[in-house]
């Protein structure tokens, strides 16, 4: 890609805009204040936000309904990311639309997911986010679809059929799903790097931040194979790409040895990264590295996946690391980027929230799944 259609001014335009809306992004404090309310004063704080009350008052009145008021969490998340694509001109444009076709890997996998449990159409339709090339009016029409068969045949002219189409088998083999997820997965972060290198402004550095994405998911892919026992299929389900070559966790996967298991993870950038979210979540800046290996290695052994607390706190990391990108780089791709995370990551918070006060979950245990 060569950058023709977009001036310096252009980037400086829309980098400008979207730091001005991520300072009006929730802070840690807010959601202190939320977790002080009942319910209803809750819900209601939230709809008199400005950012949401289209949504929540406008659009789905009936607040009292939980239900709607997900909903209309979703529709305020598509409807930001269709402004946010639309204020950006050119290559820019095209990046920020090549970013967000992982909601269209969401959408299918839910729809597929939905025919195949015998979900109604309104609860798959609850789900979607039509944030990426298929439309909400696509999207409806592949949810109207009367089988599995038919949803996939819908989808013969997008980009990932190929690597969605054995979904259409009469009879899945287990573990199918999992397997078409991860091939939507490869394909999508390889065309990203691609496009990261072929001369877009700060396409580099939005690489180094995409190797750095790749690598955290790929070790939460490796403890979910260890614990539904696919470990002969590691190297099919990683995303090549990463700062962590696909063979070094394959390496891993073997491990069967506490010193083998630690040794192998201090020769990848997985531990400092577990440690420094450690660190944060804990507010303990003693804690280091041998500690965390300890508690991988106790989840390694069970086989059993990686806390959600820990996986929570190496959320903070990663956008800690896209922010630090951002900062270093501010007329790229990289603050759009950025912006984009924090209000999903905003957005999942105020379900939490809610659905946690809905059911009495204490609020020290909410704010156990708060990204803030």
């Amino acid at each position: 890609m060569v950058e023709t259609l977009v001036t310096p001014g252009s980037y400086q335009y829309v980098c400008t805009r979207l730091q001005v809306r991520k300072t009006r992004l929730y802070p840690p404090e807010n959601y202190a204040r939320l977790l002080q309310m009942s319910l209803p004063q809750m819900v209601r704080a939230i709809g008199e936000d400005e950012r949401y009350r289209r949504e929540v008052y406008n659009r789905y009145p009936t607040s009292t309904d939980l239900d709607q008021f997900e909903r209309a969490l979703t529709a305020n998340l598509a409807r930001e990311y269709r402004e946010v694509l639309e204020m950006t001109p050119g290559s820019l444009r095209t990046l920020t639309a090549d970013y967000l076709h992982r909601w269209d890997i969401v959408n299918v996998m839910a729809i597929l997911r939905g025919k195949r449990h015998g979900l109604s159409r309104r609860q798959i339709l609850e789900g979607m986010i039509p944030a990426g090339d298929l439309g909400r009016e696509r999207l409806e029409a592949l949810i109207a679809a009367p089988d599995l068969d038919s949803v996939v045949e819908g989808l013969k002219d997008w980009p990932l059929y190929p690597e969605a189409r054995t979904c259409a088998c009469r009879v899945l083999p287990p573990g199918e799903f999992a397997r078409v997820e991860d091939r939507l997965y490869r394909k999508y972060y390889l065309a990203m790097l691609t496009v990261s290198k072929s001369g877009v402004r700060g396409g580099e550095a939005f690489a180094c931040y995409l190797r750095f994405e790749i690598d955290i998911l790929n070790m939460r892919n490796l403890f979910r194979l260890r614990a539904g026992s696919r470990l002969s299929d590691v190297a099919g389900s990683m995303v090549p790409g990463g700062n962590i070559p696909v063979e070094e966790f394959a390496r891993i996967a073997g491990i069967e040895d506490r010193a083998a298991f630690v040794d192998e993870f201090e020769t990848t950038n997985i531990l400092p990264v577990a440690t420094r979210a450690m660190q944060a979540l804990r507010r303990d800046a003693s804690i280091g590295p041998e500690q965390v290996a300890d508690l991988l290695w106790s989840r390694w052994e069970e086989r059993r996946t990686t806390v959600h607390v820990v996986e929570v706190a190496v959320t903070r990391v990663r956008l800690e690391e896209l922010d630090r990108l951002a900062t270093r780089h501010p007329f790229t791709v990289l603050p759009v980027v950025a912006y984009l995370e924090h209000k999903r990551i905003e957005i999942g918070n105020l379900r939490a929230c809610v659905r946690g006060r809905q059911f009495g979950v204490p609020n020290e245990r909410i704010r156990r799944y708060l990204v803030a």
